[in-house]
């Protein structure tokens, strides 16, 4: 498993999102703690706060967001991305240690005080469906930089556990506004290519906490090339 995901170096340890629809917030901020991580020169993992998006970003990226967009959770797809992305070049992202999960969607907090880190702005990039965004996507995750995605979860993505997962002709598609997880490596099997991703459901999904997914069913990848620590500002 390792050798085929490609970033497992700079990735933080797979978390729970529990009953709270951020995996949006889960994914961006290991995006970046990934990308961030790998820039360090000593490679130590940096561990950035979901928590501070869910709690902050909102008022940010509601201008991008129509009412189809927002789950029955509260969660949004990843066809926004790019939007909270550019949220926290806007903002910047607290540590975790700084600004702790909480499991529940709260009010932004006024009195931390810390280092943020924040992607630089002309290095966010929205990969296309097209053979020389493939080939691109390959080589940034070559490089140890994950790419964030969305899948439509039916039922059978909720009890995975191992293999290649795909959508057969006559099963469900998945309800509401889909699912955000880390594309972190790829592979093929026969003819039939996958990536492996880190999903955000706890160590208990899928091979402790990673899964092989078929290519095609995963939409809306972004990725960001270079992120910068810079002291809090409001």
């Amino acid at each position: 498993m390792k050798r085929e995901i490609t970033c497992y170096r700079y990735l933080r340890p797979t978390s729970d999102q529990w009953n709270l629809g951020v995996c949006w917030a889960m994914v961006i901020a290991r995006l970046l703690s990934a990308v961030y991580s790998k820039q360090l020169s000593n490679g130590s993992p940096v561990e950035l706060s979901p928590q501070h998006m869910v709690d902050c970003f909102y008022p940010i990226i509601k201008d991008y967001l129509n009412e189809d967009d927002v789950g029955s959770q509260g969660d949004y797809p990843l066809s926004t991305s790019f939007a909270l992305i550019l949220a926290t070049y806007i903002k910047g992202i607290f540590l975790e240690s700084e600004y702790e999960y909480e499991a529940v969607r709260g009010e932004c907090r006024q009195n931390v005080e810390g280092v943020r880190v924040a992607p630089t702005e002309e290095q966010i990039y929205h990969f296309e469906d097209t053979e020389d965004d493939l080939i691109l996507i390959k080589s940034t995750l070559d490089k140890g930089i994950p790419i964030a995605a969305n899948i439509d979860p039916c039922d059978s993505f909720h009890e995975y556990k191992n293999g290649i997962f795909t959508v057969g002709p006559d099963e469900e598609k998945g309800k509401g506004s889909g699912h955000s997880v880390l594309i972190v490596g790829y592979g093929q099997d026969g003819v039939v290519p996958y990536y492996w991703i880190q999903n955000s459901w706890g160590e208990e999904w899928g091979i402790e906490g990673f899964g092989k997914v078929q290519r095609s069913l995963l939409t809306h990848l972004v990725t960001t090339f270079n992120v910068t620590a810079r002291l809090k500002t409001d």
